[in-house]
């Protein structure tokens, strides 16, 4: 019986990277027996953009009418398109979406895919990747600055944001998608940013398929502001600047300092709030991870790493330096785009007086 695989792209895990390997190395994957199918245009994946994975569409298809989420033009087609890729399969099948838990109801889309994937005699073999929660709302919290979504205080949105998220119930979650009717097995899996533990090779274990080639190089996408750049970052949002600018600084810095430390993004959270944020969870992690985790890795980490990370306030002033270097980075781009303007313009007039 052939399986589908669905990754359910968890917060802040990966999610990204994993989805433009997997779109990167897809006729690669199919030589192995493993379909990843273009459900939807892959070419922003595989050209290394930020995308939902190959399934955003059909998730968005399966969620309610009244979810804000919803794709209310185009489900039927996308729906029609999931069902012709599991029928032309030659063997199992793969998809990927964070889309699968991003509406008002995190496990209707996934109850509709497995349906769907039965109705066509697929087996469903769910796979996911969990993020300690103190560290995905500190790395949510950056997200949301970085995406202009946010001016506020680290500490408000964190405050706010954790007694409420649902999905991160992991233990209640998984025993929820678990069960649904259809599925055959569920593969959890603790992130790390740690290129040590590279997700790659773990997600490629987890299925079985050890021999599915691995992205060549460093595969970085949608990487977060490091703590001084967020800083200045806060200050730029109230300008209301494009998407582009995030991008840009994020780029100078890593080519300037290279990436940041993995544990890093915990620093915007107070120590108080942190103490309270995982003493929350953490009889439900410590049952999810008993029942769950099986490749050796914890869900948490050491409660002294944590206390170890310095606290930074985020409303003190940002180091002269990193200001000089993100706007030294951002005065180049300026000066770079200006003169190709420069020669677009040359050219055109050249040709024009060719022409008269």
């Amino acid at each position: 019986m052939k399986t589908l695989y669905l990754h359910i792209g968890l917060p802040k895990t990966g999610s990204s990277a994993l989805q433009v390997w997997f779109a990167g190395k897809s006729a690669e994957f199919a030589a192995q027996g493993l379909a990843y199918p273009a459900v939807e245009d892959l070419k922003g994946a595989r050209a290394g953009r930020i995308t939902s994975g190959n399934a955003g569409l059909l998730a968005r298809s399966l969620l309610p009418e009244n979810d804000p989420l919803a794709l209310h033009e185009g489900g039927r087609r996308v729906r029609q398109a999931f069902v012709q890729a599991l029928r032309q399969a030659g063997g199992d099948v793969l998809l990927s979406s964070e889309m699968f838990v991003a509406g008002r109801d995190c496990t209707g889309p996934i109850v509709e895919a497995v349906r769907i994937a039965s109705a066509e005699g697929f087996r469903t073999h769910l796979v996911l990747f969990a993020r300690d929660q103190l560290s995905y709302l500190c790395a949510l919290y950056i997200q949301r600055v970085k995406r202009h979504q946010h001016t506020g205080d680290a500490s408000a949105f964190i405050g706010k944001s954790f007694p409420r998220a649902r999905v991160l119930r992991y233990k209640t979650f998984c025993d929820s998608v678990a069960s649904i009717d259809g599925v055959a097995g569920l593969t959890a899996l603790a992130y790390s940013p740690d290129p040590e533990h590279s997700i790659f090779d773990r997600f490629r274990r987890a299925l079985g398929c050890n021999e599915l080639p691995l992205p060549e190089g460093e595969c970085i996408v949608n990487t977060s502001l490091g703590l001084n750049e967020l800083q200045l970052m806060l200050m730029l949002n109230r300008y209301r600047p494009r998407l582009e600018i995030s991008d840009f600084i994020v780029e100078d810095a890593i080519a300037v300092r290279g990436s940041r430390p993995s544990m890093d993004v915990v620093g915007v959270c107070p120590p108080e709030l942190r103490e309270k944020v995982v003493a929350f969870f953490a009889e439900e992690n410590a049952a999810f991870e008993k029942q769950y985790l099986k490749d050796g890795f914890r869900l948490c980490a050491d409660a002294r790493t944590y206390a170890s990370i310095p606290y930074r306030d985020l409303s003190s002033a940002p180091d002269p330096q990193v200001v000089g270097e993100v706007f030294g980075g951002l005065l180049v781009r300026l000066d770079r785009r200006l003169s190709k303007l420069e020669r677009i313009v040359t050219k055109a007039i050249s040709h024009k007086n060719r022409a008269g």
